[in-house]
């Protein structure tokens, strides 16, 4: 198997890595910040999430080696792996599986137990993406920091779409759908410029001039994921503006239209998630 093999499969399992993380934290804050809606985001999702990213940590640890080697020997290959272990890389998947684990034993615990769980082994998680890649080659607490923010409200939003698009198809009265997607809006409305502001820091220190954003291939992919997000934007102020309301005010409609947007924002996010991928992958770092 050539070395492209390898990357390519490093870069699936980067995109199922991101879902099942990013997916798994996500649904963990939707459950603590609405504990009287948590059954929206069913046990048995958040259990399935969080098995995927620890199946896909494991992996993306093992594909590391495969990659440097250019071989399948690298999947089993100890020295290589020992080699790792002292790196970021080890220190991001040592941090995500601990964090992983204490999302799984949340599933056993009872609700205080497993509400602290969750936001504990929900913030582990996202830290660990602190610890490699981007965030590291900045290198600064305060970008650490920004990364963290941003990880963090773009995951609560992720958490939330699952839940949502199950309330807008009927798992609730039409009222109270109207009250959670309300309710959920009133808080995205304060995150949502919390996560664009940390976003464009982030871009800011991340490229080097702004001339990089059309002049490379990773500025190019990275007005692409702006582009997403703009249109992920539009859909949720279409929400909050046109179907919300109409739902408060009995109309069955709205509710449909705001399965529809929702479904639309989940393609959006994984589009965003496996842009994300790429500039984390297989995209050279502007200098």
């Amino acid at each position: 198997m050539t070395l492209g093999f390898w990357i390519v499969l490093s870069l699936i399992t980067k995109i199922v890595l991101y879902i099942g993380t990013i997916g798994a934290a996500g649904t963990a804050l939707f459950r603590v910040i609405f504990s009287d809606v948590a059954h929206l985001a069913s046990k048995r999702l958040f259990g399935w999430l969080v098995f995927t990213a620890i199946c896909a940590t494991f992996l993306g640890y093992a594909l590391r080696s495969a990659t440097l080697t250019g071989d399948s020997s690298g999947l089993t290959d100890m020295e290589m792996h020992l080699l790792l272990w002292d790196t970021a890389v080890g220190t991001s998947f040592t941090t995500r599986m601990i964090g992983l684990f204490i999302l799984l034993l949340s599933l056993l615990m009872k609700r205080s137990g497993a509400i602290i769980a969750m936001l504990i082994g929900a913030a582990i998680v996202l830290w660990s993406f602190t610890q490699i890649g981007h965030a590291t080659e900045l290198g600064t607490w305060f970008t650490s920091i920004l990364f963290f923010i941003h990880f963090a409200t773009a995951a609560f939003w992720v958490g939330a779409l699952v839940p949502l698009l199950r309330a807008a198809n009927g798992n609730t009265t039409l009222q109270q759908a109207a009250d959670i997607a309300d309710r959920f809006g009133r808080k995205a409305a304060v995150l949502v410029p919390i996560l664009i502001a940390a976003g464009l820091v982030l871009a800011w220190n991340l490229l080097p001039d702004i001339a990089s954003i059309w002049t490379t291939a990773y500025g190019r992919l990275l007005l692409l994921k702006i582009v997403f997000v703009a249109g992920l934007l539009g859909l949720a102020a279409a929400n909050k503006l046109r179907f919300v309301p109409a739902m408060e005010r009995g109309d069955p409609a709205g509710a449909l239209h705001l399965a529809k947007s929702i479904k639309w924002e989940i393609c959006a996010v994984l589009v965003i998630l496996t842009i994300t991928a790429f500039l984390t992958s297989t995209v050279t770092f502007p200098e």
